[in-house]
């Protein structure tokens, strides 16, 4: 017998959505299509010359050697990881130990932050680094809960954090 499709029973979905609301968001677009405009600010950060040196180094060469480190990227995705990394400020080394290269983009966070005078302000990182010196450098709150959602609709954080795998959210 060959099954074409499934029509969950009765009650079932209601008691999925239970049974895995501790690991799993869900959201209705209904309760959320009054939305304001989505504003996007693209800012360009220059790189310094020694900054520029080094990048250019780790893409002919695959491989870097800063702060007495050799970073190594052994293939062409591994180099683009490996560079988008470095033009972020900071890149893995061996052991996923992380060297930093420079701070020109949370400088122009900082920028981006007192020009919000105030209103909330929604920062996408995409490697760990990203969000460990987001972190030293700024009062932020990741967005990860139902509970978090709400509090960044309702403009009760200022600055909050995400991941951009993680932010099909409603937000």
């Amino acid at each position: 017998q060959v099954v074409f499709s499934y029509k969950p029973l009765p009650g079932a979905e209601d008691a999925i959505y239970e049974k895995i609301s501790d690991i799993t968001i869900s959201m209705r677009a209904g309760d959320y299509l009054d939305m304001p405009e989505c504003v996007v600010n693209e800012v360009k950060v220059d790189l310094s010359e020694k900054e520029w040196q080094a990048y250019d180094t780790m893409r002919a060469e695959l491989v870097l050697s800063l702060n007495g480190e050799e970073v190594d990227a052994g293939s062409a995705a591994a180099l683009a990881n490996k560079l988008s990394q470095m033009a972020n400020g900071a890149v893995y080394g061996e052991d996923k130990r992380v060297l930093r290269l420079h701070d020109r983009k949370l400088d122009a966070l900082e920028d981006l932050i007192e020009a919000a005078n105030g209103k909330p302000v929604l920062v996408a990182y995409w490697f760990k680094h990203d969000l460990e010196r987001i972190r030293e450098r700024f009062t932020v709150r990741e967005i990860k809960t139902s509970r978090d959602i709400a509090d960044w609709n309702q403009g009760k954080i200022p600055v909050a954090v995400i991941h951009p795998a993680s932010a099909g959210h409603g937000l």
